[in-house]
């Protein structure tokens, strides 16, 4: 006995490739719901500002406001500037910042 189709044939029936299903499209459409609500937007706004959001929550709010934040290598070693008084380091960070 075969299940299936024969190798070589073309698929019938079902949906396209790419095609989301009814649960995945009808939780899109909830969640902006929700999303787009001005009492919802009140209190997550409230909950923001008193410092009531989880962490996660709040750096998506940074990250969709501002953008990732760059990730910054440093190229020097560690204590590289440790010789320079600070009357000298003071002088390299203004001439690097000049720089940019």
């Amino acid at each position: 006995m075969h299940a299936g189709r024969k190798k070589g044939t073309s698929k019938t029936g079902g949906r396209t490739k790419g095609t989301r299903n009814k649960a995945t499209r009808e939780a899109k459409v909830f969640c902006a719901s929700v999303v787009d609500d001005p009492v919802y937007q009140a209190n997550i706004r409230r909950r923001a500002l008193a410092g009531e959001l989880a962490p996660g929550i709040e750096a998506m709010i940074w990250y969709y406001a501002k953008g990732k934040p760059v990730d910054r290598q440093e190229l020097g070693r560690p204590g590289e500037f440790s010789h320079l008084s600070k009357e000298e380091l003071k002088a390299k960070l203004l001439e690097e910042a000049a720089k940019l």
